[in-house]
């Protein structure tokens, strides 16, 4: 079964490896360790821009005294086999890679998927597994991220991985060989089960857990900076940071609540009640106080952050819709075509709405022959790319501007492929 994905926005993969096309400097990061001080809601802080070890290893003029290849005089040339092998290996600009947690019985691993785009659409690529890495227990969530100790300028390729172990591990993405995690995250009780990465302060990670508590992790110190024990009575599935107030973190438990949170002063600002348990959080990308929870009844409910009732700062939704028969497992808005919603479900189905309007407007239902549907992504630079993955492990990649429906509701903002 596929349990998670993430996608990789384009030309970060292989960034600094000598076999990677995807351009940038070569990235760094942290080595190992785990943290023990927490605070009660204290800032995260900015770019962390202490020394470390460097993420990829090896360099220096030789191995053991290997000569290369190309400088033995007694080689006639590199093999034609071995050359067509480290070619299918290269990371293009082109490709699109997605990182997809699976589970086959006892055995759990983080794949990297390339899905290359053909030039008449994306619904016509091929996808192939790159590399995957063996994960320690089963997986539940997968989250990228840029973080490199040297500074902005530089740039990583990594992966947060929750499982049910207390413990986040953060991957090499561009390594096949990696055994492993680049940083150990210690400070959880019980299985890490939603994870969000801070796009604007780039050495910030929260995590969720099923111990009912919301951390707030400093990727440069490798420990949590800040911990919320009070945000929900139960199990915390999902986090989302908000993109135009990077502070303000949303979160999403089984005590059937969203809460927003200013993790500087570790206010909750607004609590919801959504009627079940939550599956999926988002924000809306459009605005800076619209945000989404999927529930494991099937319904989809938008809340707007200023409209707050009373002393408990309680927000009703402005709208709800039984989106599916059993649990919305999946909940993705496309950045770069407001309005445009997709939902997956475990009755296998995935759905794309229209939401710019007063009331959500179902546009397409797709059965993609996945099975039961737990997690589904628009590619970040290419908003009509959706991928989805379930029972089967296997991901369906669909371009979602081959529908008339989704033509004929947002029309011009549909992005051109690639």
């Amino acid at each position: 079964m596929l349990a998670a994905l993430a996608w990789v926005p384009r030309g970060a993969a292989g960034a600094g490896r000598g076999g990677g096309a995807g351009g940038g400097a070569g990235p760094s990061g942290p080595g190992s360790g785990s943290g023990s001080r927490s605070g009660s809601g204290s800032e995260s802080g900015s770019d962390s821009e202490g020394g470390g070890p460097r993420l990829f290893k090896g360099g220096g003029d030789g191995l053991g005294g290997v000569v290369a290849p190309e400088l033995d005089e007694y080689l006639d040339g590199p093999d034609s086999d071995d050359s067509e092998e480290a070619n299918d290996m290269l990371l293009r600009e082109s490709d699109r890679l997605v990182l997809a947690c699976k589970n086959d019985g006892d055995y759990s691993t983080l794949e990297a998927v390339v899905f290359e785009e053909d030039v008449s659409g994306a619904s016509s690529g091929n996808a192939y597994v790159h590399h995957e890495m063996v994960l320690p227990a089963f997986p539940l969530a997968v989250e990228w991220l840029d973080f490199s100790p040297e500074g902005p300028s530089a740039c990583a390729n990594l992966c947060a991985v929750g499982t049910t172990e207390p413990v986040v591990e953060v991957f090499d993405a561009d390594d096949p060989a990696a055994v492993e995690p680049e940083i150990s995250l210690e400070g959880h009780s019980d299985a890490v089960l939603g994870l969000a990465w801070n796009a604007e302060y780039r050495n910030v990670l929260a995590s969720a857990s099923a111990d009912g508590h919301v951390l707030v992790w400093d990727l440069g110190r490798g420990g949590p900076t800040a911990r919320f024990e009070d945000l929900h009575a139960d199990k915390v599935q999902d986090v989302a940071w908000c993109s135009g107030q990077p502070h303000i973190l949303l979160s999403g438990g089984f005590d059937q609540r969203v809460t927003v949170t200013d993790v500087r002063s570790g206010a909750a600002l607004v609590r919801c009640r959504v009627g079940a348990d939550v599956e999926c959080v988002t924000w809306d990308p459009s605005g800076a106080h619209g945000f989404l929870a999927s529930a494991e009844d099937g319904s989809v409910a938008y809340f707007d952050g200023r409209k707050v009732e009373g002393a408990g700062k309680k927000a009703k939704p402005v709208w709800r819709v039984r989106a599916h028969r059993k649990a919305a497992t999946g909940l993705a808005l496309a950045a770069g075509v407001p309005g445009l919603m997709a939902t997956c479900s475990t009755d296998k189905t995935v759905k794309l709405w229209d939401i710019s309007g007063a009331e959500p407007r179902e546009l397409v239902a797709q059965n993609c022959g996945a099975g039961a549907l737990f997690c589904c992504g628009f590619a970040p630079d290419s908003p009509c790319l959706l991928a989805a993955g379930g029972d089967t492990g296997e991901i369906t990649f669909w371009d979602v501007r081959q529908h008339d429906q989704v033509q004929s509701a947002f029309g011009s903002t549909l992005a051109g492929p690639g």
